[in-house]
């Protein structure tokens, strides 16, 4: 019965991750459905009904906890605990249509959820499937906390990064399916809130992956609001992923002292972009070409010049520029601690100096028009001594967003600042500064 149990659950999580990339009417999607279908009528033919429920970061089931699937159900387990979903019990009525409606059900993002999900899989027609918290006993392990806002998704989504880039980097065969569901996650739960990643408090001791992460988000987010389909979207996201993972070749305790450490270290920052582009060649049959192409151009300039150590110079390609431009932005605008603070106006100048010469003039121009030069979610002070949050991005005055005031005593008010001469941005103020007093009110 176990190895039916385990069965079924890597089939649920299959099901799940074709839902995301493919339309729910695509026949491989219909294959993983009937898969999983099949996997619990193997079960429910024979018992009234299976439970599974997540019990700390594992998933259980017939008083089983499945310690050996733990890494392999870990994006089926976080997938249900951002739903607030930790036991899914399967009734031995269970029709065909009822499991697709589920699945279908599941896909919904987590913020337009219901909080009561049984009541809701009840008017979506499934009555043979059942979702709640589980009920353990004192002796039981502790209850595992569903994530809850931003931050917690956040951190999930980093461990999910530092897991394919360890592999990547030990040549250990990498789940392509699961890669791409966890980047379409990146969509639904990040993209369009950049800004506002950057004011979360950081729990990961590695930098790079919070860096790498924010790039893929960046670049996600320009080549979906540029019109770019989905799907290219997500090969835009997952190449933009990987594009400094040469900075982690040489791990520095392999070295074996510190000075060597500290000139290896600069070393691999001046050639991490051929180091990243030899690994990630490695695994052009399963993610494509293009991650190894941006993770060797990504540094490249638009004019090429410094590019002599090239035999043939040539223009580094499209989506090579777009990284580049979210690779420095993210540099500029990533708090090192919670003092250092760049406000916006001052990268937007700092980059804009470099049109035409390190970047795309085209290209930084389009960046600019979606990021605005004061992006979503900045905390702002208006030149009428009002404090705003700036909520939305006026494309033909990238200098005049939309605000929302949330100083005022009368309340909070939107303002379209393109509308009105009196009163414009004097400032973005740093959260974990001077601003911290109004981020409750965010």
């Amino acid at each position: 019965m176990s190895e039916k149990i385990k069965s079924v659950l890597t089939d649920l999580m299959s099901a799940i991750q074709a839902g995301k990339i493919y339309t729910t009417s695509h026949p491989r999607y219909k294959d993983f459905i009937e898969k999983a279908y099949s996997s619990l009528q193997n079960i429910l033919k024979t018992q009234k009904e299976l439970a599974i429920g997540i019990l700390d970061e594992e998933i259980a089931s017939e008083n089983e906890i499945f310690f050996d699937l733990s890494q392999k159900l870990k994006p089926l387990i976080l997938y249900l605990q951002e739903r607030n979903i930790q036991r899914i019990t399967f009734y031995s009525g269970l029709r065909h249509n009822e499991l697709s409606q589920f699945i279908s059900f599941l896909l919904t993002p987590p913020s337009e959820l219901p909080a009561d999900t049984s009541g809701a899989l009840i008017r979506w027609g499934i009555r043979n499937i059942k979702t709640g918290k589980i009920k353990a006993p004192s002796s039981s392990p502790k209850e595992m906390k569903s994530p809850e806002n931003l931050s917690q998704y956040y951190e999930n989504s980093l461990y999910f990064i530092s897991r394919y880039a360890q592999s990547i980097l030990k040549g250990e065969n990498i789940d392509y399916m699961d890669l791409k569901f966890n980047t379409l996650n990146f969509i639904e739960n990040f993209v369009g809130q950049y800004h506002q990643l950057l004011n979360l408090e950081r729990k990961s001791e590695n930098e790079i992956f919070d860096h790498m992460l924010n790039v893929c988000i960046l670049t996600m987010h320009i080549s979906s609001r540029s019109g770019s389909e989905r799907e290219d979207v997500l090969e835009l996201g997952i190449a933009a992923l990987f594009h400094d993972i040469g900075k982690m070749s040489l791990p520095a305790e392999d070295l074996p002292n510190q000075s060597k450490v500290t000139r290896n270290k600069s070393q691999i920052q001046k050639n991490h972009p051929v180091l990243g582009a030899k690994v990630l060649l490695n695994y052009k049959e399963s993610l494509g070409v293009l991650p190894a192409v941006v993770a060797f151009e990504h540094h490249l300039r638009y004019d090429l010049k410094e590019s002599s150590h090239l035999s043939f110079p040539y223009p580094p390609h499209a989506v090579s520029q777009i990284v580049s431009l979210c690779n420095t932005y993210d540099h500029q605008a990533s708090p090192r601690s919670p003092r250092h603070f760049n406000p916006p106006d001052q990268i937007y100048r700092f980059m804009s100096k470099e049109k035409g010469e390190q970047f795309h003039p085209q290209l930084i121009q389009n960046f600019f028009q979606i990021i605005g030069v004061w992006p979503l979610g900045t905390l702002v002070s208006l030149s009428d001594g009002r404090t705003a949050v700036v909520r939305g991005i006026n494309e033909e005055d990238i200098f005049s967003p939309k605000v929302e005031v949330i100083s005022s005593p009368e309340g909070k008010k939107f303002i379209d600042l393109s509308q009105t001469k009196d009163i414009r941005v004097e400032r973005a103020l740093n959260p974990r500064g001077e601003g911290k007093k109004y981020t409750h009110l965010l």
